[in-house]
């Protein structure tokens, strides 16, 4: 008896742990979909991809986790807006004809900066919040740390001139962290975001 209470505590325990949510996403049907903890570290390959964590993305897709811990996935395109680890994202255009999930970084009253991860590099955007339409498209960062002062100056700069404590942070990256990068998974060097590290979905006053 005593064994078969210790087993009913253990997986009663598990079953708790495993119905832990870590975030969500709200779909394009306002449908709302929970992510789940990864409690086995489950991971596998998809279109070229390390599919791996509580959620995880492709060039088309976004990865995650359900109840039962299996991996499902959604396109991107489908997804209006998603939270996860404490990270706001929105479903915005990338070029005329596609969107994607981007990362929301800043914003003041009338502009919005992202940043939309593809391929191994990270990439901005300013939106006018007027109309959700980018002013500023596509710029890369985080691998070159002269492109980047140069970049920030010219594309951010402009529009968030009004937001000192976003300047101040930004400007505090590029002088003091080391532009390394790093081999992904395909074998191929990748690039981390140094240029907004510690910066998501900062409010400017």
């Amino acid at each position: 008896m005593k064994y078969f209470f210790s087993f009913c505590v253990f997986i009663t325990f598990f079953s708790s742990k495993a119905q832990e949510i870590v975030g969500y996403t709200i779909t394009n049907k306002d449908e709302k979909i929970n992510f789940y903890k990864n409690l086995q570290e489950k991971s596998k390959l998809a279109y070229n991809h390390v599919i791996a964590g509580d959620i995880s993305f492709t060039g088309e897709y976004l990865y995650y986790v359900d109840k039962n811990n299996e991996f499902q996935r959604i396109a991107q395109k489908k997804i209006k807006e998603l939270s996860h680890d404490s990270i706001r994202y929105l479903t915005l255009p990338i070029n005329w004809s596609s969107k994607r999930v981007h990362e929301v970084i800043a914003e003041n009253n009338s502009y919005l900066l992202t940043q939309y991860y593809f391929s191994g590099f990270y990439y901005f955007y300013v939106f006018d919040k007027s109309d959700m339409k980018y002013v500023e498209n596509k710029i890369p960062h985080s691998y070159s740390k002269r492109k980047d002062q140069e970049n920030f100056k010219r594309y951010i700069k402009p529009y968030f001139s009004d937001c000192p404590q976003l300047i101040d942070k930004i400007r505090y990256n590029m002088e003091h962290i080391v532009y390394e990068g790093y081999i992904g998974n395909r074998g191929v060097k990748e690039v981390e975001n140094y240029l907004f590290r510690t910066i998501s979905d900062f409010k400017c006053e």
